[in-house]
């Protein structure tokens, strides 16, 4: 299969904010293999600088030795994204057990791979994911925070959000042995505009402005950069990392009836 830069627009930036004097989140985005992804460090200074490079690093590395050969797997592309995904982690893990300058570090991640009219995302931690679909602006991953959790199950929201950190995640890449990452696999259709980003993003700007620019966006590039400025407008306590990828045309893995696209 060849690339879909002549597909897929894809677009990315990352910027340390007006509080943080370092920045640790990381981005990576590469039409031709068809992946996004954002990682956020924690861990403190330089460690989560480290962890969250990892993350990037590694997980974009599995893609390219796969070389889009992804109708070979025999399990489907979700299983190995989650392989991949804990792979990844525990290398970070073991990284920060051996190496004691980074012990304790950790990243967010989360992953879009387009392949055959799909994307498959994968995550962990509370970096999200979220898809413009005409006016329906969707989050397509949940966090992994402890807030989020005692939400799922039914707690008031007010209470929560007066008792709970909002931040405390109860997994991240590296922090632990193992990990149970989210993985799921959607189709995907003309127009659509994903948007991956740390929490930096979604702290300062709220998900209805976040659907305005993003639709009000001519390019990738001009929606990447207008949310990052907005995020810093509104305060940027934390760095702030975005990724967009619009949809322009089919990308079916083999050739065939243009239908295909809309299954």
């Amino acid at each position: 299969m060849s690339g879909l830069e002549d597909k897929v627009r894809m677009a990315g930036l990352s910027d340390t904010g007006r509080v943080r004097d370092h920045n640790e989140d990381r981005l990576f985005f590469d039409a031709a293999l068809g992946l996004a992804l954002v990682a956020d460090g924690v861990g403190g200074h330089q460690s989560g600088e480290v962890a969250s490079s990892m993350a990037a690093n590694i997980l974009a590395d599995r893609v390219r030795q796969q070389n889009h050969r992804w109708k070979e797997l025999p399990s489907g592309i979700d299983a190995w994204m989650r392989g991949q995904i804990s792979e990844t982690s525990l290398i970070i893990h073991q990284t920060g057990r051996s190496q004691p300058q980074y012990h304790g570090m950790g990243a967010t991640l989360v992953a879009a791979l387009f392949f055959d009219n799909r994307v498959t995302i994968g995550h962990v931690g509370d970096s999200r994911l979220y898809r413009l679909r005409g006016s329906q602006f969707t989050r397509l991953t949940t966090d992994h925070t402890l807030l989020q959790q005692l939400l799922d199950q039914g707690r008031d929201p007010d209470e929560v959000r007066s008792i709970v950190n909002p931040h405390m995640l109860y997994q991240a890449m590296g922090t632990q042995d193992e990990v149970n990452p989210d993985s799921q696999t959607l189709p995907v259709e003309l127009q659509d505009r994903y948007l991956l980003c740390s929490d930096g993003l979604t702290d300062m700007v709220e998900e209805k402005e976040m659907s305005q620019l993003l639709a009000s966006a001519k390019e990738p590039e001009e929606a990447v950069q207008t949310l990052v400025e907005r995020a810093n407008l509104n305060g940027g306590r934390d760095n702030v990392t975005v990724v967009s990828v619009w949809i322009d045309h089919p990308f079916p893995a083999r050739s065939g009836w243009l239908g295909k696209f809309f299954r």
